[in-house]
């Protein structure tokens, strides 16, 4: 009997092929790499991250480091309320870094581990509503370094990324919950109540309505009366439902034991500003760190966001009676509905609303991205997308160069020695710069009260129980700036002994600065005070005395 022994050319090799596979694989995880790299090393060859509250809580995390080692330098002024309060994971997260780095570096280590946890988090939740895999990927890049990121809000930033990955990772198991799914749920659970507490409580909303809305969806018997059904459908979901329901119970016994105060105080937004803030949704002014004036910002991310909205409606309509679908769309509108009717201060906390909108936004760029796509359609945006990201990251890069500028001639030396009190004063109202959204004058004194170990006088936050720390017994519980710049105007004109007995004022000019020269003479000749050159063009410091310049080297 004759053997046939095929050819080469009779198949295709198994090498030839799996090698072609691989490669037709594997080019676009590249990109994907090559640009999430790119992002982090725009932040990582920086000598700092300019952030504005980031300089606030590398100063605080500091103080409570200090301050739990028994070092007496700040113990007159701050004290520890909570070792376990919310935002303490930002907290622990800068203290472990700053023993083993540089203070400013740990704040760009911090940025990166948002950056990446952020785009872990989308992933996981994109991958459990589509299946384009990698693809999906491509639609957040643009958004990785967003405005809270920018701002400072880090533990907002940690708690959105996590809640993206809570999310997913629910819609994933919730058919077949065992313990090992309680276990991983109750570390979200506790992760989440460590990053912020906004994240914790849209947690607890995505799950109830996922728990509502399947009840609805799930397949049913007409001639079953609706008690039966019920019955059934929690002894189906019998483990996650007491598990959340337990979980819920012990964040709200946490969060009151933390927040002594009453019922939240809101007044509710105007219709006015209600339709600006609709305006600012749609052209992404919630999320971009830069203004609207800077057109090329919000061209480059309009070109994702607005296919990504295209793209998750009709996903949403031909896939409605998908569980997950409809989940994420109830989810979506219960957050802008939230973002709109809030006030803008939730018992003394700004910006409480707009991290319901960028939950939103990001909630829409997964819907989108899960979509089911062409081939065709997946390269452009993926196109789209590495252009976007190219254009953002850019001008991050040079608004990063030019306000490191600014910052870095008031933090490079330092006059008085370690607990000196630091008060800033002005006259005027902080204005959101052009290019720059956020306030970055606003973190120069605090960088410099951190590498001078000074007592920063005007203690902002620390009114707020939600902080880990409190004033000491006896020190005032926070000094608004305006505040302090007229009870020092007041104190000159009388001749009175200074308020809060400030060792170095900082003075922030506004408009043409008449009031902040005519202090600073009044500080001069009566006081003694001595102003420091070595400021940027917005700051001037003053000192009591002048002892040699300390110079601290990065």
């Amino acid at each position: 009997m004759d053997i046939h022994i095929p050819h080469s050319g009779d198949y295709p090799s198994r090498p030839s092929k799996l090698a072609a596979i691989t490669r037709f694989t594997n080019w676009p995880a590249l990109l994907l790499v090559g640009a999430v790299l790119s992002v982090l090393l725009n932040i990582l060859i920086l000598p700092m991250l300019p952030t504005n509250d980031g300089a606030l809580h590398a100063y605080y995390a500091q103080v409570f480091a200090q301050l739990l080692a028994g070092n007496s330098i700040y113990s007159h002024s701050f004290a520890i309320r909570s070792i376990f309060p919310p935002y303490a994971f930002h907290f622990y997260l800068l203290i472990g870094l700053n023993l083993l780095l540089d203070p400013y570096f740990t704040e760009q280590i911090i940025a990166c581990l948002v950056i990446l946890w952020t785009f872990t988090g989308f992933y996981r939740l994109s991958s459990a509503l589509g299946k384009n895999g990698i693809w999906s990927c491509f639609f957040v890049l643009p958004f990785l370094a967003n405005w809270p990121l920018y701002m400072g809000f880090t533990n907002f930033a940690f708690g959105t990324a996590t809640l993206l990955f809570a999310v997913g990772y629910w819609l994933d198991h919730i058919d077949a919950f065992s313990i090992k799914q309680a276990l991983v749920t109750i570390a979200l659970v506790c992760v989440l109540a460590s990053q912020h507490p906004v994240s914790l409580f849209l947690f607890f909303v995505f799950v109830g309505i996922e728990l509502v809305s399947n009840y609805f969806l799930a397949p049913r018997k007409a001639a079953d009366p609706w008690n039966r059904r019920l019955v059934s459908y929690l002894r189906t979901r019998e483990l996650p439902i007491l598990l959340i329901f337990a979980l819920g119970l012990l964040a709200l016994f946490w969060i009151r034991t933390v927040v002594k105060t009453g019922a939240l105080q809101m007044v509710p937004p105007s219709v006015v500003v209600i339709a600006k803030r609709i305006a600012s949704l749609i052209t992404l002014n919630e999320i971009s760190p830069f203004s609207l004036d800077w057109w090329l910002y919000t061209v480059a991310l309009l070109s994702i966001a607005v296919p990504a909205v295209v793209f998750a409606f009709r996903y949403w309509r031909s896939r409605r009676r998908d569980p997950r679908v409809f989940v994420i769309a109830l989810f979506f509108m219960f957050c802008v509905a939230t973002y709109l009717m809030l006030p803008e201060k939730v018992n003394g906390a700004d910006h409480a609303h707009k991290r319901f909108s960028i939950t939103a936004i990001f909630l829409t760029l997964a819907l989108g991205s899960a979509a089911p796509m062409t081939p065709f359609t997946r390269r452009a945006m993926m196109v789209v997308a590495l252009l976007a990201t190219a254009v953002t990251t850019g001008l991050q890069a040079k608004a990063n160069r030019k306000n490191i500028a600014l910052i870095t001639p008031s933090i490079k030396n330092c006059l008085l020695p370690p607990g000196s009190r630091l008060l800033v004063s002005r006259f005027g109202t902080a204005i959101y710069g052009h290019p720059l959204r956020y306030m970055l004058d606003d973190a120069a004194p605090a960088y410099w009260a951190a590498r001078c170990q000074a007592i920063f006088v005007n203690s902002l936050w620390l009114s707020q129980a939600y902080y880990p720390l409190r004033p000491a017994n006896g020190a005032p519980s926070e000094i608004g700036e305006n505040a302090a710049g007229l009870a020092l105007q007041r104190a000159v004109q009388a001749s009175l002994p200074l308020p809060y007995a400030p060792d170095v004022i900082a003075i922030e000019f506004f408009d043409d600065g008449k009031q902040e020269k005519a202090l600073i003479t009044s500080l001069e000749k009566r006081y003694s005070f001595t102003p420091f050159p070595g400021a940027n063009s917005n700051y001037i410091y003053l000192f009591r005395s002048q002892p040699p310049i300390r110079k601290l080297a990065r």
